[in-house]
Order: C-alpha cells, then sequence, then structure tokens
C-alpha cells in the first residue's frame, strides 16, 4: 500500500471499525463466560491481589507513585493500573453498581485495558499493510495460544499486566518505521504502560526504540512519509509523554536529592546482585517451558531436562519452531536478496526475534529461581512472530477463496471456546480467606478494629491472611500496622515505626491482632472471635496494681507483639545477635508510677553490650558483665512520652554482641518498698 495515498483515511476508517467489532465481540466473549463470577460473586483479594488493593486505595486518594511490590524488596516502577483500577472501581463499582465488590471492578478494569492493548496493536498492524484479514485471524490466534493460561485475560495478577501493552508497543514501532506518524501515540502509551508495569522492560523498550530508529535511518522514503508529524498528533504524544512520566521524574528527582528512592533501591540490588547469572542453557530451558501445557506462576525450572520441558506439548514445540523458522528464513531473504515485496515483513521478523534474544538474555539475568511469572510477556513478543507467517497465510487465502478467511477465523475461535471449557475452573479463584471475609461475625471483628489502630502480627505461613486483613481495615480507613519485614509488600506507610509514632505523637491506643487458623474442632464455635478455622486474639493489656505482676517467657509471647525474637528449649527469648528487636507490651492506663524490669541470662564467656530504647525518645544503655541481670525501666512520671496512651510499652532491643535471653518480665509499682524475688540461676550452654 501507498502511505501516501488519499483513499488511506477511508480505509483507515473502515480498519477501526472493524477494530471496534473485533474488540467488543472478544469481550462479549470473556464477559459472558465468567458472567456468573464476575456480576454475581464478590471477589475477595488475598496475597498480592490484597496487597495490590492496598495501592489501588492509595491511588484512589493520588496518593501512590509505584508499582507493584518485588519480592527482592523494591518495587516496579509505576502506578499506571493502580489508577485504571482505582477510576474501574469508581465507574463500575461505585457509580454504575455493575459489579459487586470493588476487586470485581479491578478485573472488569483489568480485562477491558489487556483486550484493548491486544486488539490496538493489532489494528496498528491491520492499518499498516491494509489487511483486515490480520485482525480476525492474528485476534482469534492470540485467544487460542493463551487457552492453556485463560487466566492471562481475566485476572490481574502484576506479571500478566505486562503481556499487552508490550504487544501494543512491538505492533506500533513496527507501524511507525513503515513512516506512519499516527501510530506514535500507539508506541507511547504501550511503551509508558510496560515501564511502568515491569522492572525488565526498560531492556524490551530499549530494543524497540533501536528497531524503529534503525528501519527509519535506512529508509528515505519513510522519513519523509513520517515527517513532519502532524501538530495534534504531536500534542497528544507530549500529554501521553508527560503525564506517564510523572512517577519516573519524581523517584528520579527523590534519587538525585537523597538517594531514598525505588530507583536507587533497584539499582543497590542491581550492584549487589552484579554478575549472578544463569547459563545460557538454563535460560533456554526456561522459555522452553512455556511450551508445556502446565505454566502454574510457581513452576521453575527443572535444570537439565529440556526434554521434559517439551514432552507435555509436542504440537505446541513443533508450531513454535516453525514460525521461528519461518522468520529466520524471511529475514535472511531480505538480507541476501534485498526483496522489496517482503521487506516490510523482514522488519517485523527482525523485531520479533530480535526481542526473543532479548527474553533469553533476561533469562539468564533474573535473580534466584527462574520462575514463569519473571517472563510471562514471551507470550506477547510470540504473538508477534507469528504475524509474518500470519499475513502471508492471508494474502493467500484472500487471493485464492475469500470466504476462507471467516470460516479460519470462526474454526479459531470455536478451538479457543472449546479450549477455555477446561480453564474455567481457574478464572477468579475463591481463596480460604473469603470464608473469614463473607462471614457475619467479621463486621464485629471490624467494629473491635475501629476502636483503636490495629498492629497486625503474622507469621510467614499466615501471610495470605494477613494481607486480606490489612486490605479490609485499608477500605474501611482504619490505621494499621504490620511489622517492618513486612514494609515491602505492605508499603512503608503501613509501617509499625510510623503508626507508633503516630500514635505516640497523637496520644492513640493500639490493640495487637494475632489471627491464628487452626482446627475447626479446636475453636470456640461460639465466640464473637472465632470463625471457621480463624481465631482472633487480642492480648489483654498488663495491669499495674499494689503487687508484682511476672510474666514468662511463654505468656511474653502471648500478651506482647515480638519481632526479631524466637524461643528456645529452656522456654527463654532469644534476641538475635547484631540486629534490632522490637515488643510492644499493652499496658492498662493507670495512675500508679511503675516500672517494667527485665531478666537477662546472659552469657558467661564475653562481654556483650546492648542498647535497649523507651518508646521513641528515650535511649538507655546497659553493658552486661557475664551474669545474670535485671534492668529497670521506669515508666513513672515520663510515661505519657515514653509510652503510648492507653496503649502500651515499645521497647528496642540493639544487640552489639552474641544474643542473649529474656527470662521473664515484671511489672514492679515504685512504690513498693520490698525487693522482689531472685531468680533462679540458669545454667546456659556456650554460644558458638
Amino acid at each position: 500500500m501507498n502511505i501516501t495515498d488519499p483513499s488511506v483515511s477511508i480505509i483507515g476508517k473502515r480498519h477501526a471499525r472493524l477494530a471496534w467489532f473485533v474488540f467488543l465481540l472478544l469481550l462479549a466473549y470473556y464477559l459472558c463466560l465468567n458472567a456468573e463470577p464476575l456480576f454475581h460473586h464478590a471477589y475477595v483479594e488475598t496475597g498480592d491481589f490484597a496487597a495490590n488493593a492496598l495501592k489501588i486505595e492509595n491511588a484512589s486518594q493520588g496518593r501512590e507513585i509505584y508499582g507493584n511490590y518485588s519480592r527482592w524488596h523494591f518495587n516496579h516502577p509505576g502506578p499506571f493500573y493502580w489508577y485504571a483500577y482505582a477510576s474501574g472501581e469508581l465507574l463500575f463499582y461505585k457509580l454504575l453498581h455493575i459489579v459487586p465488590a470493588p476487586g470485581n471492578a479491578h478485573i472488569l478494569t483489568f480485562l477491558i485495558l489487556s483486550l484493548g492493548f491486544l486488539v490496538g496493536g493489532i489494528h496498528c498492524l491491520t492499518k499498516a499493510f491494509n489487511s483486515p484479514s490480520l485482525l480476525l485471524i492474528l485476534s482469534a490466534l492470540a485467544m487460542l495460544i493463551l487457552v492453556p493460561q485463560a487466566d492471562y485475560f481475566i485476572i490481574h495478577w502484576p506479571p500478566y499486566q505486562v503481556i499487552m501493552p508490550l504487544f501494543l508497543a512491538a505492533c506500533a514501532a513496527v507501524a511507525l518505521s513503515l513512516g506512519n506518524s499516527w501510530a506514535l501515540p500507539a508506541l507511547i502509551i504501550g511503551s509508558g504502560v510496560s515501564l511502568h508495569a515491569h522492572v525488565a522492560q526498560p531492556l524490551f523498550i530499549g530494543v524497540i526504540g533501536i528497531f524503529v530508529i534503525v528501519m527509519l535511518a535506512a529508509s528515505k522514503a519513510r522519513r519523509e512519509a513520517l515527517l513532519p508529524i502532524p501538530r495534534k498528533t504531536l500534542l497528544t504524544c507530549l500529554v501521553l509523554a508527560g503525564v506517564l512520566s510523572i512517577p519516573f521524574v519524581y523517584d528520579g528527582a527523590l534519587w538525585i536529592l537523597s538517594r531514598e528512592s525505588n530507583v536507587g533501591q533497584i539499582l543497590k540490588h542491581m550492584h549487589g546482585h552484579h554478575g549472578s547469572r544463569h547459563t545460557w542453557a538454563s535460560a533456554l530451558e526456561h522459555l522452553l517451558q512455556f511450551l508445556g501445557t502446565d505454566t502454574t506462576f510457581h513452576h521453575q525450572t527443572p535444570d537439565g531436562h529440556i526434554a521434559r520441558c517439551l514432552s507435555s506439548n509436542v504440537v505446541a514445540f513443533v508450531f513454535a519452531s516453525l514460525v521461528l523458522l519461518y522468520n529466520l528464513v524471511l529475514l535472511l531473504s531480505v538480507i541476501i536478496r534485498r526483496q522489496f515485496a517482503v521487506r516490510t515483513m523482514g522488519g517485523i521478523s527482525l523485531l520479533g526475534l530480535g526481542l526473543m534474544a532479548a527474553t533469553l538474555s533476561w533469562a539468564t539475568m533474573q535473580d534466584g529461581e527462574q520462575f514463569l511469572f519473571n517472563s510471562l510477556f514471551v507470550y506477547s513478543i510470540f504473538l508477534l512472530n507469528c504475524v509474518p507467517v500470519v499475513l502471508s497465510l492471508t494474502r493467500t487465502l484472500e487471493q485464492r477463496c475469500r470466504w476462507s478467511v471467516p470460516v479460519l477465523f470462526v474454526f479459531l475461535v470455536g478451538s479457543a471456546a472449546y479450549g477455555d471449557r477446561n480453564a474455567r475452573s481457574h478464572y477468579l479463584r475463591t481463596s480460604p480467606e473469603e470464608s473469614l471475609v463473607t462471614s457475619p461475625r467479621f463486621a464485629k471483628w471490624m467494629e473491635v478494629a475501629s476502636q483503636k489502630p490495629v498492629l497486625l502480627q503474622f507469621n510467614k505461613n499466615d501471610w495470605l491472611l494477613g494481607t486480606t486483613l490489612a486490605c479490609q481495615l485499608k477500605r474501611l480507613r482504619i490505621p494499621f500496622a504490620v511489622d517492618h519485614q513486612w514494609e515491602f509488600m505492605f508499603g512503608r506507610e503501613n509501617g509499625s515505626q510510623h503508626l507508633l509514632e503516630t500514635s505516640i505523637l497523637e496520644g492513640r491506643g493500639l490493640q495487637v491482632w494475632k489471627v491464628v487458623e487452626q482446627n475447626e474442632s479446636s475453636a470456640s464455635p461460639g465466640a464473637w472471635n472465632t470463625i471457621g478455622s480463624y481465631t482472633l486474639h487480642i492480648p489483654a493489656p498488663l495491669i499495674v496494681n499494689d503487687s508484682i505482676i511476672t510474666y514468662d517467657a511463654a505468656e511474653i509471647q502471648r500478651r506482647s507483639i515480638l519481632y526479631g525474637f524466637r524461643t528456645n528449649a529452656a522456654g527463654t527469648l532469644l534476641v538475635g545477635k547484631g540486629t534490632e528487636s522490637k515488643m510492644f507490651i499493652p499496658v492498662h492506663p493507670s495512675s500508679l508510677p511503675f516500672m517494667i524490669r527485665f531478666w537477662f541470662a546472659l552469657p558467661s564467656h564475653a562481654y556483650h553490650p546492648f542498647k535497649l530504647s523507651v518508646g521513641i525518645k528515650s535511649r538507655e544503655q546497659i553493658q552486661s558483665d557475664g551474669k545474670t541481670e535485671s534492668l529497670d525501666i521506669n515508666l513513672g512520671q515520663s510515661a505519657q512520652t515514653e509510652c503510648i496512651r492507653d496503649g502500651g510499652v515499645l521497647l528496642h532491643f540493639l544487640w552489639a554482641g552474641l544474643g542473649a535471653r529474656i527470662i521473664k518480665i515484671e511489672a514492679v509499682p515504685i512504690a513498693m518498698k520490698a525487693e522482689p524475688p531472685k531468680p533462679q540461676s540458669i545454667d546456659l550452654p556456650r554460644s558458638e
């Protein structure tokens, strides 16, 4: 097609109408397939989805600047999807009321965006090559390729979010490289969203940018067709680029000024892991595993078993091999024979193979285990490599039989629909935590939570439960906090230190929540704090009266919130070596001046100084002499500044040497004259 032909505008409108038709057709298909869970079942977020819901809540208030968390304790670069989901929640849930819960609105928004990116990318190619059949066949082929991974259109898990924006960016780059300035806004949208979604995307967007520059530099005719760019298109691009770059500019400014930024954390992680790379063989195994029928996100590459990666789906392996071989032959034919008729398709082959090589390189650079969710965007790259094959096929079919393309489209869609019958069970998964949130008793839990800010305590095995509770508290605007070790997932604004400092300044109380999952037969079914197998424990506060109250290690663990401690066989609390440990002890408000006495059992063969901070401000230091010692923390007249009013005492332990054991804690009224009883001597083994 001559890109300067005046009939291009009319043809472009026809292509646009066809693109809208295909988009609405695919949207109706997936909505009908998921109508029951999407429109009639309230989706309860847990795990990553609940953690991301915290960021969506921030975005609804215009306070989110980063993307989803990484297990390497930084965030992916941008919050595009959080603001998109917040907008979808406002429209579909709060205004139109067509979905029963905010989570359903997020899913519906993701479905619309994913299909929009897919059809938008194919539309760019259809318009550039003047091939309506390409839009039909490639859309159906995308459905068929993703049948074993049907969740990719319907579940808004962050690794899925980068698949279709990258495809849009690649397709728009192909159209732009042919001299079509109208593709520039689509390229900016696809590239910007990809950069927001995943930290690895600068590698792939860089390859796309280099491709566009090389293709335009190689053809004077394309440069002349591209320039000058219409003013309306240029203004649109500037607005899009400006909006999408706001998080990067803001975070970059923070990094330049103080280095306390997300990009600083990313660079620090890259520097710390520099030089640790996977082998090329391992990277190849990683990519070949995507051809299998079971690509559950938590699978990792079985080292040394390429045959096992392929045995699950030989047909997929043969098809992928033929597609990549076709692109390689096409590219070589353009280079060697300089055939103008296939040069444009050769550009697609160049970009597709270049992105595949970049994916292989990325697989060698991944940190830790090569989980599949690290590279799910490979599906968009493979779909791009299918374009030359589909384009050649549709042109041949159009010349021989004009009805063959619609028949092939119906066949592919029917095959995808048949495969989706077995994939429906994967859509909108329900979680065990759903029974907790949907229980009528859960309203009582939230009523209790509204009385005081909540310190959530949970262990590593219960992180799904912790995220579910945090999500519900956030939506009700109830202040909460988690241990500092979970801040990378829940956000720094939800860290314990921030809430404790705020509570001290505002004079508010706190409550410690310990939610545990246990056997339903051992639970108390009639108690308000028990829902199914989940039981909420709120430690009773320490009450100061006219006698000494003693808590042993087991009682301390039940009543307080502990960070950085562990128990041992002797029934004491062991403080880690060289680490900061925290203890929050609930204290009932009292007018009596009192002190808290700690009894320590220290190793006898070395000298072990440590620091202890009470509350936020005061700091006391004691140096051990190798014997069992006690430390008295006076909470008399200064209790209001060092304790959380109507809350409790926050203690920080920082051990400079080897760890020591806490035997017991006593609450001692200062008015008492009698000396407290001495603890029994404990023989401790020598620390290693």
